[in-house]
């Protein structure tokens, strides 16, 4: 483990991080250990992955009568994640309406999925943005004037290419619509696989689908082990707290859809990670023996290592760069010839634009932010 873990220290909870998630799912906790824990963390220096794990300690102070000058804090972390959570889910049921209305299925993705689940906290998991699958052949454009045409409120649009559309509510919270899950590692055609094994879930009585217990894992996982500009370390807690509630979990499925995307690298860093810190027990051996018998791609550590976390303004000419390096590694994953009208494509594609003329237009003129 100690090797494969140099390459995705960053993504792995440090000390502070992992005292954390020991206190939230420890079965028998001490209030003197939360108080020790409280007492030696500066939650005003705090990064955004710890702060977004605090609701879920909220549960447990609360349940233990836990007294702490920081308690208050932790408390309203949790409400205002649970009345943001209850506005997402709302618009969010609402998209799914409008996309089934025009014949377009829906998948929830990432936190939505969780908090569709029967009984699920709203206030103990954040969410950036509410994350929605739809099918890889969608028409993004004709989608977008479906939206506008819609009674979802004043939507306001702010980004779209080949594979995502991004849009804000009037109170600037984001919607992304995508047609693949992970577009930059895996074949054309490959998230039919989601589509495929999908679960049925019922939220306020209003029925969604929703990744299946295995594809939710990976897709967690996958997420997690790259670099972002939000903390991953979200992603542990999310896999413990699923884990839990599906009893008898196969983490096969996890190993197999990994081997589906050429992935298996970082899902075996974290899966290493889980069992050596004893977050997860012995069950997952034969997922990662299975993992390390698969044919690993050495574009699988390249791709997941050179993510850098992004800054919150980009140069010109390090964006190019960038998207260069990544028609590189994608071109070679897909096992195709780089060519000059190929990249002028991927870059329309990444960039948004209407045309390869006007993505080169915005490529030259736009600072991303």
């Amino acid at each position: 483990m100690q090797e494969r873990a140099k390459y995705y220290a960053d993504v792995l909870p440090d000390q502070s991080e992992e005292e954390l998630l020991r206190l939230i799912f420890a079965r028998r906790l001490l209030n003197s250990e939360v108080i020790a824990w409280l007492d030696s963390t500066d939650l005003d220096a705090a990064n955004d992955g710890l702060i977004r794990l605090l609701p879920m300690l909220h549960n447990k102070m609360k349940r233990q009568g836990v007294i702490h000058p920081e308690a208050d804090r932790i408390r309203g972390i949790y409400r205002h994640t649970l009345y943001r959570n209850r506005l997402l889910m709302h618009r969010g049921i609402l998209i799914v309406n409008i996309l089934r209305g025009a014949g377009v299925p829906a998948l929830l993705l990432k936190g939505a999925a969780m908090l569709a689940a029967p009984g699920f906290d709203l206030g103990t998991r954040p969410m950036c943005d509410l994350d929605i699958l739809v099918p890889e052949q969608t028409d993004l454009v004709g989608l977008e004037e479906v939206i506008r045409k819609s009674e979802f409120p004043e939507p306001r649009f702010i980004s779209r290419s080949r594979n995502t559309l991004c849009f804000l509510d009037k109170n600037g919270l984001e919607y992304d619509l995508q047609c693949e899950i992970i577009h930059a590692n895996g074949p054309r055609g490959a998230s039919q696989i989601f589509w495929d094994y999908a679960a049925a879930a019922v939220y306020q009585d209003q029925p969604i689908s929703v990744l299946s217990p295995g594809h939710f894992i990976f897709h967690t996982m996958i997420h997690g082990m790259r670099h972002n500009d939000i903390s991953p370390i979200r992603w542990v807690a999310d896999v413990l707290q699923w884990k839990a509630s599906h009893v008898g979990f196969d983490w096969q499925k996890v190993a197999r859809v990994a081997v589906h995307f050429r992935s298996q690298d970082p899902i075996i860093a974290g899966l290493e990670y889980l069992l050596e810190s004893g977050f997860v027990g012995a069950e997952v051996r034969p997922a990662i023996s299975f993992l390390k018998d698969e044919e690993v791609s050495s574009f699988d550590r390249r791709y997941f290592r050179s993510i850098a976390i992004c800054p919150k303004k980009e140069t010109r000419m390090r964006r190019l760069l960038r998207l260069t390096d990544e028609y590189s590694r994608q071109s070679a994953f897909e096992n195709r010839r780089r060519t000059p009208l190929r990249l002028l494509g991927f870059l329309r594609d990444r960039i948004g634009g209407q045309s390869i003329l006007s993505g080169l237009k915005r490529l030259a003129l736009d600072v991303r932010k």
